[in-house]
């Protein structure tokens, strides 16, 4: 929850969650929801990854509307793929 505050401190209006297909994350998007940010998720896993996949993740990162964009997952593997 600290790590919240400080994104929305630091303006902050976005979080893309990057987790695998079927993985619970109702509690995270309530926990960024309740501090005012939008809360977006993409179901990826290296299993899934496809060119549709990698084309949303593209789409969601470069739309300006929500900049700044904190992009995680939970442990760095899915965002890092993805990124390279």
């Amino acid at each position: 929850p600290d790590g919240i505050d400080w994104l929305k401190g630091k303006g902050y209006r976005t979080v893309l969650h990057l987790k695998p297909p079927g993985e619970d994350s109702e509690a995270a998007k309530r926990l960024f929801e309740k501090r005012g940010l939008e809360y977006v998720v993409l179901e990826v896993s290296p299993a899934t990854l496809t060119e549709e996949k990698l084309r949303e993740f593209s789409r969601l990162v470069q739309e300006e509307k929500s900049w700044p964009l904190f992009v995680y997952d939970r442990d760095g593997s899915l965002a890092g793929g993805l990124w390279y």
